[in-house]
């Protein structure tokens, strides 16, 4: 697995979501209770009404999309938007309401002083597990200051596939469909088992699955669990952030289609729109290297501070669009794919 040199770092003003043993093991230990959690926040109810948007000279639909914590999907259907490369200055978007209410809803809470997840769980009829399994915590003992919740499913998984096994096929199942499962190519997964026809594949037959799931900055990178975290103007953070020194490489976590944007606010960004069905947002970038086909592990663009991240230290920030559109929180998969 690539990026087995990464590391998680504690800092006090974040969840303290560190994956080192060394730092699980402490948290463990410690006894955590309700008084000890000092939160603030709202709850996101349930039917609040869609906010408008007036578009600005230069902004582009993903920056709109990130600047109301929505995605770019979301927002071409909410204003019927055929082309989501033409927007026009002056032009007023409507912007999808927060959902909120019980579980199944895909709600949102923000945490309010003094509650702990078991308190937050039996208001929306869940437990404290399926909230911390739901949003990637480590722990369900502790929750951060104004962090907000998905309440409704799951808004973390581990979409990274080991690979570098193997896999028995299974009547009914395709190369492709195989292919996609463990977010490999299907001209890749056919060559490294030498299939002429990848349209014929023997049930019972048994294929060995090159690569896998890979971390998205090669070499020494420090990343917490920061997804969630409030931000000023009532955004939230739908990402990790992962530093490094600048000008480190970063790569394909999976095989894929990329395209680049370029953002007031994200500055240097890339799409990659995964075979897994996944979408993979990267922001900030010094620079950008290919758009297009490209393969695990090829070069995105490397590591730095550019739109709003200026003045800060070098990182990339990265995001996972499950199948397409749900924001869900990448850190289960970094905490595999980095080490």
């Amino acid at each position: 697995m690539s990026c087995m040199s990464a590391r998680r770092i504690v800092m006090s003003d974040y969840p303290r979501e560190t994956g080192s043993r060394t730092g699980r093991s402490a948290w463990r230990g410690r006894r955590w209770t309700a008084g000890m959690l000092v939160v603030t926040g709202a709850l996101l109810t349930a039917g609040a009404a869609p906010e408008n948007h007036t578009v600005e000279p230069g902004e582009t639909l993903e920056d709109i999309a990130q600047r109301h914590e929505t995605t770019v999907s979301a927002l071409r259907r909410a204003n019927d938007l055929a082309d989501p490369n033409r927007i026009v200055a002056g032009s007023t978007l409507s912007i999808p309401g927060a959902t909120g209410g019980g579980a199944g809803s895909g709600g949102h809470h923000v945490v309010r002083p003094g509650e702990s997840l078991a308190m937050i769980g039996s208001r929306y009829g869940v437990t404290a597990r399926q909230l911390a399994d739901w949003n990637g915590l480590a722990s369900r003992h502790h929750v951060k200051a104004g962090q907000r919740l998905n309440v409704g499913g799951p808004a973390a998984r581990n979409v990274a596939s080991r690979g570098g096994g193997e896999h028995r096929v299974a009547p009914g199942q395709t190369l492709s469909g195989i292919a996609q499962r463990f977010g490999v190519g299907v001209d890749r997964l056919a060559e490294a088992n030498g299939i002429a026809d990848p349209d014929r594949i023997l049930p019972g037959s048994t294929l060995a699955i090159p690569g896998g799931w890979h971390c998205p900055v090669r070499g020494s990178a420090r990343w917490v669990n920061d997804f969630g975290i409030a931000k000023p103007g009532g955004r939230f953070h739908n990402g990790v952030d992962l530093y490094a020194a600048r000008g480190t490489r970063v790569v394909a976590p999976v095989p894929g289609r990329v395209e680049h944007v370029r953002g007031e606010r994200a500055g240097l960004q890339f799409r990659l729109h995964g075979v897994d069905g996944h979408v993979y947002i990267g922001t900030h970038l010094d620079s950008l290297a290919v758009s297009g086909r490209v393969e695990t592990g090829q070069t995105l663009g490397t590591v730095g501070t550019t739109g709003n991240a200026r003045g800060t230290s070098p990182h990339l920030h990265f995001e996972i669009h499950a199948d397409g559109d749900q924001i869900i929180n990448p850190y289960p998969s970094l905490r595999d794919a980095c080490g």
